[in-house]
């Protein structure tokens, strides 16, 4: 999402765009990270949906480990491997 463009464009500060994937900048850090498009894109749709449900994970740390541990959970029951590795 934003953080992905902003980590193309140098900034690395994490933003978003009302839920817009840039096509170029997803790509990019996917490929920065090693990671198959397809499961970056998977990833970042996840972690968009749970935001949506209301989940967060810049409130605390407790939010954050379970927003991250649902993210794991989720991808793997999807057929993905855990996202943070």
């Amino acid at each position: 999402m934003r953080r992905e463009l902003d980590e193309h464009q140098g900034s690395g500060q994490p933003s978003q765009q009302g839920g817009f994937l840039a096509a170029r900048a997803t790509s990019s850090t996917a490929k920065k990270q090693g990671k198959a498009l397809e499961a970056h894109y998977a990833h970042l749709l996840m972690h968009g949906t749970l935001h949506a449900q209301g989940y967060e994970h810049e409130t605390t740390e407790v939010d954050a480990l379970e927003m991250e541990a649902l993210e794991v959970l989720l991808m793997e029951g999807i057929g993905y491997g855990n996202p943070y590795e």
